[in-house]
């Protein structure tokens, strides 16, 4: 929201404004050893602070713009989903399709989860996947989802976690991987309650990973202490 960005500008401008005073201050003291070394560890200070400042949480509640919040995602974001119903629709009326490209680093992973004490719900429409994402270094955790084909669908994703997820009601599919092409890498999905999937006649499994003809794959990857019942496939 509006606020927390400038906040978050507010803190840098802040802190920008003492690293130069910093930075003209050890200017004019000299170049003796011991003043170098203070000044740089607290630029070094500064410099930290403001990064720390740029990657605030995002709050998210209904009524706010749920596809752009999730479109937007950078290394070092956390988006906080509180507690309400969503949909996947685009701002305006446009699409419901919602493609994801969640691109975290090891030092700056990305997550996208519901607030402390909420199960947030967001919905799709039977002829669209909720979700399609790629990615690297991310976490979804603790939201609802319904209503789509696929509750989730995976492309190219490495370094991701799915945990604490409801997924329910969907047309086909829980959580796939199994776009040709696809390669789910390092992937953990743990906690997880899967049910009545496949309610439009899809082939109903509960998780999908690989491709008939090794078109995809899925390596290195941990799929533990998932709850999946009432399922219209295997």
């Amino acid at each position: 929201s509006s606020w927390v960005l400038h906040r978050v500008l507010d803190h840098i401008v802040a802190m920008v404004g003492a690293r130069v005073a910093i930075l003209r201050h050890c200017n004019d003291t000299g170049s003796r050893q011991l003043v170098n070394n203070r000044c740089n560890l607290l630029v070094a200070a500064f410099t930290i602070g403001v990064s720390a400042a740029a990657a605030e949480a995002l709050q998210i509640f209904p009524g706010d713009n749920l596809h752009a919040a999730l479109v937007g995602l950078g290394p070092g974001d956390e988006l906080i989903i509180n507690e309400g119903s969503y949909t996947t629709q685009a701002e305006g009326g446009g699409s419901f399709f919602l493609s994801l490209n969640w691109q975290g680093t090891p030092l700056a992973p990305i997550l996208v989860r519901a607030a402390d004490g909420a199960r947030p719900v967001i919905s799709g429409i039977p002829s669209q996947d909720v979700m399609r994402i790629s990615g690297s270094h991310f976490t979804l955790r603790g939201l609802e989802i319904t209503g789509g084909s696929h509750g989730l669908k995976l492309a190219r994703v490495d370094h991701a976690t799915l945990e604490d997820l409801v997924i329910r009601d969907v047309g086909d599919v829980g959580i796939s991987c199994n776009r040709p092409g696809g390669h789910c890498d390092r992937l953990i999905v743990r906690r997880n309650e899967i049910f009545n999937t496949g309610v439009d006649g899809g082939t109903g499994e509960g998780m999908y990973f690989g491709c008939n003809g090794e078109t995809c794959e899925m390596v290195d990857s941990l799929i533990t202490q998932n709850f999946l019942h009432d399922l219209g496939g295997f």
